[in-house]
C-alpha cells in the first residue's frame, strides 16, 4: 500500500553557482534495517529519486507499510553512511552543497514516525543516497 508520495522542486539559495557537469541524478532505498545508531524492526520499505540540475534538487518519495503511524517528517540529512548527521532543512543551504554531499555518499534520506518503537527521533526508515551512473 502505497502510505504517502511526496513530490517537490526546491529552488536553490541565490549563492548557488551553475556547473555545466553538474546536472545528475541519485537514488535511496529506504529499510529500517538502515536505521541508525539502532535498526527499527519494521515492514516499511521506500525508494527516493533526486536531480540535481544545477540550481534546484526535485526528488519523489514514495513510502510503504509504516508501522510507527503516518510519516511526521521526511527530509535529507548530511552524513556518513554509518553514522548519524544533521537534517538539512534546506533554509540558507546551498543546493550546490547538497548535492556535493549526495555525490561523496554523505546524505541520507529519513522518515520519521510519532511511535517510538518505529523510531520516532531517529526515523523508521532510512536510505543512503547515492549517485546514480
Amino acid at each position: 500500500t502505497l502510505m504517502a508520495v511526496l513530490l517537490a522542486t526546491f529552488a536553490a539559495c541565490s549563492d548557488d553557482t551553475t556547473n555545466p557537469d553538474s546536472i545528475m541524478d541519485f537514488t535511496a532505498t529506504l529499510n529500517g534495517a538502515s536505521a541508525k545508531p539502532s535498526a527499527i524492526s519494521t515492514a516499511a520499505t521506500g525508494t527516493a529519486t533526486f536531480t540535481y540540475t544545477g540550481t534546484t534538487i526535485e526528488y519523489t518519495l514514495s513510502v510503504t507499510g509504516l508501522e510507527g503511524g503516518d510519516a511526521s517528517a521526511a527530509h535529507v540529512h548530511i552524513g556518513a553512511p554509518n553514522a548519524t548527521g544533521s537534517p538539512t532543512f534546506l533554509m540558507g543551504v546551498p543546493m550546490s552543497d547538497v548535492a556535493t554531499a549526495m555525490r561523496s555518499f554523505r546524505a541520507y534520506a529519513n522518515v520519521h514516525t510519532p511511535s517510538a518503537s518505529h523510531g520516532a527521533g531517529a526515523g523508521e526508515i532510512r536510505g543512503n543516497i547515492v549517485p546514480v551512473f
